[in-house]
């Protein structure tokens, strides 16, 4: 592969004109500033010895017409004239173009925490710290792909520890029965010497790949905000945009922006640049009106363009706001007919949201006579597509005399996503993690059943409850249960109460876009692969959220409480797992933390089942069933032991204590585990 010669320069050669294009901008704005001009002075002449390096002597010689323009004003004692604000822009102009010409690549500084530029750092030998580098963004991509991947295989790595403790459990089980059977067996310290290496190899293993997982997960969550830029860095050629605009249709507006701290992968913020600049020339051209017009309104003769930068969970906003004439919905209503787009009976009933829907699919402007700057509607075409590949939303809000408002949200990053995985009947797929608010098992009493469908009250609002699996699924009935899990989906203002059968995992993967001949499939974001090499569904939550929504859904969710089962174990995460599989069968469940609180329990409810750990604080798993055994009103409930003690000696003592079934935590089966309840109680 042919090495690029230019290849560090046109990154720094870049970004030096970017900079310079903003501190021309914000001097002709904020005035004479001795500081910003010397700050301009110290770029061109870095462009100029780096042009000299790779023999760019156009490059060179223009960057040295800078210095000798800017050079009277170095003193900061006078404005920066117009014409000479001109005159750097125009060079700016050229030498931007000689850069293109010297061939493309995606590439960007490394951020640093110092929040001026990172060309000054390498200003002159005086600034130079060697604190920041520039690499190609290609080549970050390729490091963060790799680092996520292995997460993956680490993370399947992990499927291997059960070996150690099966086998660790196997031989513990087996050495008691050794040595009831021959005392004098002369492999009996062969056997012990493997129960050592097991147990030892198994923490080595388990504390290893922790280790391991945590660091690389650290390293992944560095490389990954390596390839966010601020939002800011775009913002001088957005200024430069509306200065030129203005200046052809002579208009006085002034460009504003704020939250450019705001960070946001390199490719999103490159895609979205390009709409943001037709956003900006449409504000101008259609919005903001002349001085004159303005005085006569009583306005301000100067318009002005806000853009502000938020995040809004996964995602950013990028809002612009101009106080313009605002978009009047007669104007759209000729056009529209003109076109034949609409009939007279629509346009009569047409209203300002539907008519801006239409104006959005491109080809229709409002400007009678098309000129350089609008006239064919290709921006707001433009704006659309950009929005739908990065898989964001557009909101236009209008209101007549007063100004326009463009809402632009879009993800974070399209390459990378952190993910909650869910089930639904037989499948996996998953949601983008920022996107669900909380999750939570839900009953019977908690949800609303109305004419307009089920819901969910959540933080005093009434949400849309709606099953993920008839989404996919309508024709699908679903067995009656006496709880479920719900997540509340959230996108915006918007929430709904989805319904799924589990959550299985949360993790960060590398989102790998739908092939193109499929179009843009609804519900559908991406799909990323597993472990074991799978593709993997990413759901779009914005495009559930407004589904479900609209669905009117009423189902018999739950069955009539039977059997009552009581589960006790001082650990949080037994109690929820096993909670989970009982009330997925249908089963009604209480919990209980300790044999005290569940003898105080048991006597004030009717149960057909006790489920039990053998290690708790206090009352132990053995003590409590001997006890509910030597109680008239809880002799007859079985119980069921689901242990991490499960030799010989234990099974023998839970069998003494009245336990009708031995289960041990290590090997918990789901089926096996509610084959056995069923056995007990049905």
């Amino acid at each position: 592969m042919t090495k690029d010669p230019y290849k560090y320069f046109r990154v720094e050669a870049v970004e030096l004109v970017e900079n310079m294009s903003q501190g021309i901008l914000d001097l002709e704005k904020s005035g004479p500033s001795k500081e910003l001009v010397s700050k301009l002075l110290r770029y061109a002449h870095t462009l100029k010895g780096a042009a000299r390096v790779v023999k760019q002597v156009e490059i060179s010689q223009s960057s040295h017409s800078i210095e000798d323009i800017l050079a009277p004003y170095r003193e900061g004692s006078e404005p920066v004239q117009k014409k000479s604000v001109q005159e750097v822009l125009k060079l700016l102009d050229s030498i931007h173009a000689l850069i293109k010409n010297l061939g493309s690549s995606e590439a960007a500084p490394i951020q640093t925490s110092n929040k001026e530029p990172a060309a000054l750092k390498h200003i002159s030998k005086k600034e130079e710290t060697f604190e920041s580098i520039r690499i190609d963004i290609s080549e970050m991509d390729e490091v963060l792909e790799g680092l996520t991947n292995n997460t993956a295989h680490l993370q399947a790595m992990r499927s291997y520890a059960p070996l150690f403790k099966n086998s660790l459990q196997l031989i513990t089980s087996l050495l008691p029965k050794i040595e009831r059977l021959d005392t004098s067996f002369q492999d009996l310290p062969k056997a012990e010497e493997l129960q050592r290496l097991l147990s030892e190899g198994n923490r080595n293993y388990t504390s290893s790949l922790e280790r391991a997982q945590r660091s690389l997960e650290m390293a992944r969550e560095k490389a990954a905000s390596l390839r966010l830029l601020p939002a800011e860095s775009i913002f001088a050629s957005l200024q430069r945009s509306v200065r030129d605009a203005a200046e052809s249709t002579q208009k006085s507006i002034v460009f504003e922006s704020s939250g450019g701290d705001t960070q946001l992968d390199t490719h999103v913020l490159r895609a979205l640049k390009n709409a943001l600049l037709h956003v900006v020339r449409n504000a101008v051209a259609h919005g903001i009106e002349t001085q004159a017009e303005r005085k006569a309104f009583g306005k301000d003769p100067t318009g002005h363009i806000h853009l502000h930068v938020e995040r809004r969970g996964s995602q950013i906003a990028f809002i612009c706001r101009d106080d313009g004439k605002g978009i009047h919905l007669d104007e759209i209503k000729n056009v529209l007919l003109k076109r034949g787009k609409i009939s007279q009976e629509e346009a009569n009933h047409l209203e300002l949201e539907k008519a801006l829907s239409l104006i959005l699919k491109g080809g229709i402007s409002t400007t009678h006579k098309p000129d350089e700057l609008s006239g064919r509607g290709v921006g707001l075409d433009v704006l659309n597509t950009t929005i739908n590949n990065l898989k964001g939303n557009l909101k236009i809000q209008s209101i007549p005399s007063k100004g326009t408002t463009v809402d632009i949200c879009v993800p974070i990053s399209i390459e990378s996503l952190k993910i909650l995985s869910v089930t639904v009947g037989n499948t996996q797929v998953s949601l983008p993690f920022d996107s669900v608010r909380q999750a939570f098992r839900v009953t019977h009493e908690q949800i609303a059943h109305n004419i307009d469908g089920d819901s969910l009250v959540f933080e005093g609002k009434a949400l849309p409850m709606v099953s993920l699996t008839k989404m996919f699924k309508p024709d699908l009935v679903r067995p009656p249960q006496n709880a479920m899990t719900v997540l509340i989906l959230s996108e915006g203002a918007s929430s709904i109460a989805l319904v799924v059968d589990s959550i299985t995992n949360v993790e960060e993967v590398v989102i790998r876009p739908l092939p193109t001949n499929l179009g843009n499939v609804p519900l559908i974001h991406g799909v990323f692969f597993d472990t074991e090499g799978n593709p993997q569904l990413i759901l779009e939550a914005q495009s559930l959220v407004q589904t479900g929504s609209q669905i009117k859904e009423q189902e018999n969710y739950f069955k009539p409480k039977e059997n009552r089962i009581l589960v006790i174990d001082d650990s949080l995460t037994t109690r929820m797992l096993e909670q989970t599989v009982l009330e997925s069968a249908g089963y009604n469940v209480d919990l209980a933390t300790s044999g005290e609180e569940a003898l105080e329990t048991a006597h004030k409810n009717d149960y057909t089942l006790f489920i039990v750990d053998v290690e708790m604080p206090g009352i132990n798993g053995f003590e409590f069933i001997q006890l509910a055994k030597a109680d008239p009103k809880l002799k007859h409930i079985p119980a069921i032991l689901v242990t991490s003690l499960a030799d010989a000696e234990h099974r023998k003592r839970g069998k003494e204590a009245g336990a009708s079934a031995h289960i041990m935590k290590s090997e918990f089966d789901e089926r096996i585990f509610l084959n056995t309840i069923r056995q007990l109680i049905g």
